[in-house]
């Protein structure tokens, strides 16, 4: 149903005629039947929801895929985690941090979907502004921007 593309709550609601908890009712009982009959599992990220393969099947899939997992380099995730903390934020402000150019490591970013360019700022230069997506908040397996942090919080990047 919604494998691929990002579905709202809203939208679903709407679409369904279901208030919003009983929506998230009738979602609760799916993920329940996919996680003892199937690989997937539903994930959730402020008002989207997706079907995802659970991770302890992403192998199998990925040999039919012919993918490699794709992993973060140090220099993305220490990338990602200042973004995370401090967004929206500039590349100076990235470098400024890092001590190091970043301009590679934000378009690697910006291509794997995790971070977005929300706009400049109006001062000389006219620097961009980076700011975290939901596809970020799916790669995390967390529903909201707070669970995130609390995940790198935990976590020595």
């Amino acid at each position: 149903l919604f494998a691929v593309d990002n579905v709202t709550i809203t939208d679903l609601s709407e679409k369904l005629e279901l208030g919003k908890n009983e929506l998230l009712a009738h979602l609760q009982e799916l993920d329940d039947f996919l996680l003892a009959h199937t690989p997937l599992t539903v994930r959730y990220a402020g008002d989207q929801v997706r079907l995802f393969t659970r991770p302890e099947y992403a192998e199998y899939i990925r040999k039919f895929r012919e993918e490699k997992p794709q992993r973060l380099s140090q220099e993305a995730l220490e990338t990602l985690a200042i973004i995370i903390y401090k967004q929206p934020c500039t590349r100076q402000e990235i470098e400024d941090l890092r001590g190091v150019d970043s301009e590679k490591t934000i378009s690697t970013l910006i291509r794997s979907g995790l971070i977005r360019a929300m706009g400049n700022i109006k001062q000389p230069g006219s620097p961009v502004m980076y700011s975290i997506t939901d596809e970020c908040l799916f790669a995390f397996g967390v529903r909201s921007y707070e669970e995130l942090i609390d995940i790198i919080k935990e976590t020595e990047l």
